[in-house]
């Protein structure tokens, strides 16, 4: 391999850390908040169903996202997450949701 060929290293530092959690917590809220008014189950179970799934859902992407290699997809990936609760909060404050 050639030095244009290898493959640039990734280290998980304290601040990627950070920001991996934020965004997994950050879609975890938006999935629990968007499947427990989607979800055809009554209200408290939606609910219950909602955070179990972001839970799983949260353990997944910590793992995922670790092993993501690319910084161009790290930051796409997590800022996509803070994007989409900070979407859906807005519009829930304007009442459109």
């Amino acid at each position: 391999m050639n030095h244009s060929e290898k493959q640039e290293k990734f280290y998980l530092s304290y601040r990627r850390v950070f920001i991996v959690c934020l965004a997994a917590y950050c879609y975890s809220s938006w999935l629990s908040l968007v499947l427990a008014k989607w979800l055809p189950f009554a209200k408290a179970e939606n609910v219950y169903f909602a955070v179990f799934i972001s839970f799983i859902f949260f353990i997944f992407y910590i793992i995922f996202t670790s092993s993501v290699i690319s910084k161009l997809w790290f930051w796409a990936i997590n800022s996509l997450g803070i994007f989409l609760l900070v979407s859906y909060w807005l519009l829930a404050q304007w009442g459109v949701v």
